[in-house]
């Protein structure tokens, strides 16, 4: 995991891990954060960290911010199921604490976007991307509201913290509300169906996204850029030829 830059965060450069603070804090102290929108590790990559944990220990702390008697998580989701996994097996029982590293409070907006920077150089969906540019945004929104200087455009900062270009924010931005047929949404949001694809169905009107995973379901075909392409060249041939004899009953129907 990357070294956690919390400059970027609270926007000064004379804060440091030297105001932050380490200790030890018990599991049943830490709460999970309900601003975490970041999906869980597949089950093998769970594992895998379950028995990182137990051969070598925690390699990085968590990061919490305190909350009256409890702390909250800002980084570290995976590691504490974990190490609550742990804990909760015959032999796991020395799992009782957590490293943590205590967080200077902070209010709601600058905490959601601890959250992003935390997950800064995790391997993530284009669809995760597209959440995390949407929360960054409002974030930055609501801080430009209350009167925080913020220079530049809004569009140009969230890409430059999230390291991509301010083309493919707009390009996840136009798949999230171009997408119409529920089962792309989902096939987009797990990953299954690549960007360009995406992006080349959230261009089409939502009747033909409807008629697109009719005809990907009846043919059993993958969606793909090239079969979505092509279910494209079908149906502009098949309007063609419905205009050259619209008298003919085989041309009402759908490809």
């Amino acid at each position: 995991m990357s070294k956690f830059d919390l400059s970027r965060i609270v926007g000064s450069a004379d804060v440091s891990d030297s105001d932050t603070e380490l200790r030890e804090i018990p599991l049943d102290k830490i709460r999970e954060n309900s601003e975490n929108f970041y999906p869980p590790l597949p089950e093998d990559e769970a594992e895998a960290l379950r028995e990182s944990i137990q051969a070598n220990g925690l390699l990085e702390p968590l990061l919490v911010v305190a909350d009256g008697a409890t702390y909250r998580l800002v980084s570290g989701h995976n590691r504490l199921r974990a190490l609550r996994d742990l804990r909760a097996n015959a032999l796991g029982m020395e799992y009782k604490t957590a490293l943590c590293r205590v967080l200077p409070d902070m209010d709601a907006d600058h905490e959601i976007t601890a959250i992003i920077e935390a997950n800064r150089q995790r391997k993530k969906t284009p669809a995760v991307l597209q959440q995390e540019a949407e929360a960054l945004t409002e974030v930055y929104v609501r801080r430009k509201q209350a009167g925080e200087t913020l220079p530049g455009r809004i569009r140009d900062r969230v890409a430059e913290v999230m390291q991509v270009s301010a083309t493919k924010l707009a390009n996840l931005n136009a798949i999230k509300h171009g997408l119409r047929e529920r089962s792309l949404q989902v096939a987009w949001e797990q990953g299954t169906i690549t960007e360009a694809c995406a992006l080349e169905i959230a261009r089409m009107p939502g009747r033909d996204q409807e008629r697109l995973e009719t005809w990907l379901r009846a043919e059993k075909l993958p969606c793909t850029l090239r079969t979505v392409r092509e279910f494209s060249a079908l149906s502009i041939k098949l309007e063609h030829d419905c205009e050259r004899a619209a008298a003919l009953p085989q041309c009402q129907g759908d490809v």
